[in-house]
């Protein structure tokens, strides 16, 4: 399962986006450890880019763990979150791609 760096947007195992309908967890290695983090998603055409199980475009966990794992909802190229406990880098942000129906050759 991907991850995604709280501080720098940066993909786990290394991609240049997540795809749509995609699990993937927050992490912070940069912070130090024991340290809360709260990661709301800004809202794409009016809803959040990512959602927990419950529905919520918000989750919380505390370093070195990793959060729950949350779903890419929306598509966009500048998909980007508001943290707290700790200090979202400048530019910081993730693209969604669609994610396209995969058929396998016969």
């Amino acid at each position: 399962m991907p991850s995604v760096d709280v501080e720098t947007g940066v993909i786990t195992p290394q991609a240049s986006s997540i795809e749509d309908d995609t699990s993937f967890t927050w992490t912070c290695s940069e912070a130090p450890a024991n340290t809360s983090i709260t990661v709301t998603a800004k809202k794409i055409n009016g809803s959040p880019w990512f959602v927990t199980s419950s529905g919520s475009g918000s989750v919380s966990f505390t370093t070195p763990n990793a959060s729950e794992a949350v779903t890419a909802t929306e598509t966009g190229d500048d998909c980007t979150w508001l943290a707290t406990g700790v200090e979202v880098g400048q530019g910081a942000h993730v693209k969604v791609s669609s994610s396209l129906p995969r058929t396998k050759a016969s």
